[in-house]
């Protein structure tokens, strides 16, 4: 038998700081025992910590191995809430035993999780039971859950959306067919939704079958997700029913699209108005739609294939769309082009013609910031970087192709007093 010590432990990264304090002996039969205590959690992005108040007994043997930890509970220091392991904690080679709960804890603790635009206010609660044994099937059993939360999103146009619900829940189960995912969400208003659905893992093709249904749901809550966007907003409803299996799902529902709007950071463009219909079919879908760009009106037809690599296709064609960008640019175009977007591939190809009947264009300064670069963007200057084919076949950026014609009307103007060479 070995004397008893000690060891305090500290890890950190730039979300999470984790501390706590082990002290115990490793004895003869080569099983280490000793107690966890004076843990400590702290999420960087808030002041909230949780702080482990009761000492645990903790267990390696290093003979199986195993380990165990005896149950105890965490606190949120300053403000109410827990973490609790309600019974042993058990994990070696042939069975594993898990069973934890939260209890009115603060949702800002997770905030390193969501996107930086994204901001959720909201106390959680749950349990987990999680028992499985080598060669028969796990047993899971989980309910969470939120209640009179707030959901905020930041717009690049310094325009704040708070999107309160009444509750969000995710309940988890196995069953006889496999494992049963549901979630629901309450608005309070119109806003509600819920997903379905059973997957079994223990089928060689991992069949899957459920329903999702949305209804009145705000696209403000995508925009954290999409890099580049200014603003994203309007309604959507979904109604779907999901079979076949994990790598190829069939879809069959309804998409509808209801006045929503959208701009992109660096395009001198916004739509308004959008009303746009989905009708999934299987392993594709079609796409019917129109939107306004100021009092221009466009439409968006096209169809989204996934029997085998994700493919969309889209045409889109404008009457009198306006494009602005003062004091730099202001036009209205008709354009009647055909895109082709093939993810797996990276490759965006664009064909089509764009007539412009009006445009007012003052070129600005000559100088080396006429042209911004986005926060996403990273210049490579060929002349200083060696082998920079290698890197791009490690970075693989996006292919995009173009074949575009472009038809000046005669109320194409350039305004301009001194431009490059001229000055």
């Amino acid at each position: 038998m070995q004397d008893e010590h000690e060891i305090k432990l500290a890890l950190a990264n730039e979300h999470v700081k984790l501390a706590t304090r082990l002290y115990g002996q490793l004895k003869a039969n080569k099983q280490w025992q000793g107690v966890l205590s004076q843990g400590r959690i702290r999420a960087n992005s808030t002041r909230i910590a949780l702080q482990q108040k009761e000492d645990s007994q903790l267990l390696i043997d290093f003979n199986q191995p195993k380990i165990t930890l005896s149950a105890h509970c965490w606190y949120a220091k300053r403000i109410t809430g827990k973490f609790c392991l309600n019974d042993t904690l058990l994990f070696s080679q042939n069975e594993g035993k898990l069973d934890f709960s939260l209890k009115s804890l603060d949702s800002s603790l997770f905030a390193f999780l969501l996107p930086n635009e994204l901001q959720w206010q909201a106390k959680l609660n749950g349990f987990s039971k999680v028992h499985w044994k080598k060669g028969t099937r796990p047993k899971i059993k989980a309910t969470f859950y939120s209640d009179n939360g707030i959901i905020g999103l930041i717009q690049e146009d310094d325009t704040n959306v708070a999107i309160p619900y009444e509750r969000i829940s995710l309940i988890g189960l196995n069953t006889s067919n496999g494992l049963r995912l549901r979630t629901d969400v309450h608005s309070g208003g119109k806003g509600k939704g819920f997903a379905e659905v059973t997957i079994n893992p223990y089928q060689k093709d991992k069949p899957i079958s459920g329903k999702l249904a949305l209804e009145h749901v705000n696209f403000a809550l995508l925009k954290p997700f999409f890099a580049g966007m200014r603003t994203l907003g309007g309604y959507g409803s979904l109604e779907t029913q999901i079979n076949g299996t994990l790598k190829k799902p069939l879809i069959h529902g309804k998409l509808t699209i209801e006045n929503g709007f959208l701009s992109m950071i660096g395009l001198p463009i916004r739509l308004d108005n959008i009303n746009s219909q989905v009708d999934i079919n299987g392993t594709h879908a079609k796409i019917l739609g129109s939107f306004y760009s100021g009092e221009g009106k466009g439409e968006l037809t096209g169809n989204i294939d996934w029997r085998n690599a994700l493919q969309m296709k889209l045409a889109i064609k404008g009457n009198q769309l306006e494009i602005s960008q003062p004091p730099l640019l202001s036009a209205k175009i008709d354009p009647d082009i055909n895109v082709i977007v093939q993810p797996k591939q990276k490759v965006v190809t664009i064909k089509g013609a764009v007539s412009i009947p009006f445009a007012n264009i003052r070129p600005p300064e000559s100088n080396a910031s006429i042209i911004g670069k986005s926060s996403d963007v990273t210049v490579l200057d060929r002349r200083e970087i060696k082998n920079i084919d290698k890197v791009f076949a490690v970075v693989q950026p996006w292919a995009i192709n173009t074949a575009i014609g472009i038809d000046l009307g005669k109320q194409v103007e350039f305004k301009a007093t001194c431009w490059g060479d001229c000055c």
